[in-house]
């Protein structure tokens, strides 16, 4: 990870953010991150934090394949090199059914083709790492967000089809999945039992999980970069991180 460079979409939600903070402490060189919304804050706070490392944001909606197909030549136009490409944007709104599969699951297929272009080793490139953020209600179902579970068991299927070693051969780019289990985002914090079904099922389950902060999961997606192989699915629940079989 040491003087690579990384792109992140969802760069300034809790999960994404705290990718973004891994990434950096493992002294990432260039880093990009992406979202819909420019957080200057977030800015800031990271450019102060790292100053010895080059930060870049670029506002785009990984919904639009043109657009993100733009700033992924731009990016490229600066950097040079891309290594890393993190698939962290995601949302869950149940009542918002096309725009969430739209950015849950087209936005990693649009993410991960265009990292494709860029690192494929056969269409010129060095190879690489794509890492896809799903959840664990990827592979187990919950009625309070049926379509959100939909996106995720997507997201892992779709992950799991261009991760084979058949696939790795050609390309050198190594395809993980990160499923999260309860963590501690704005999104849980303040709303999330509005956008599921069944909000007071929602709210009361929500009471009951233990919840591991965003930090955790930017540690194990570190952890999965370096130490797990081409089509690995892994959840992290309470910190761990642990190989999902199928």
């Amino acid at each position: 990870i040491e003087n690579k460079n990384a792109i992140v979409t969802g760069a300034c939600g809790g999960i994404g953010f705290a990718i973004c903070e891994s990434l950096l402490d493992n002294k990432i060189a260039n880093l990009v991150l992406l979202d819909v919304t420019k957080n200057t804050e977030i800015l800031k706070k990271l450019r102060g934090k790292y100053s010895t490392q080059n930060i870049i944001f670029e506002k785009c909606d990984v919904r639009i394949k043109e657009n993100f197909k733009e700033i992924f030549q731009k990016i490229y136009e600066k950097i040079q090199k891309i290594d890393i490409v993190v698939n962290a944007a995601g949302i869950m709104d149940e009542y918002n059914v096309e725009k969430m599969i739209q950015i849950n699951l087209l936005g990693v297929v649009f993410g991960s083709s265009l990292a494709t272009e860029y690192m494929s080793k056969e269409l010129g490139n060095h190879g690489g790492v794509i890492v896809n953020i799903a959840s664990v209600a990827g592979y187990i179902p919950h009625d309070i967000c049926p379509v959100y579970c939909g996106t995720k068991h997507g997201v892992i299927g779709y992950s799991r089809s261009i991760g084979t070693e058949f696939v790795y051969q050609k390309t050198e780019i190594k395809i993980l999945v990160i499923c999260p289990g309860a963590t501690e985002t704005p999104l849980i914090e303040n709303n999330l039992h509005n956008l599921a079904l069944y909000p007071d099922r929602c709210k009361q389950l929500l009471e009951d999980l233990e919840h591991q902060s965003p930090k955790c999961v930017g540690g194990c997606v570190i952890t999965a970069i370096k130490d797990y192989n081409c089509g690995s699915v892994l959840s992290i629940i309470d910190g761990k991180i642990d190989e999902v079989k199928f």
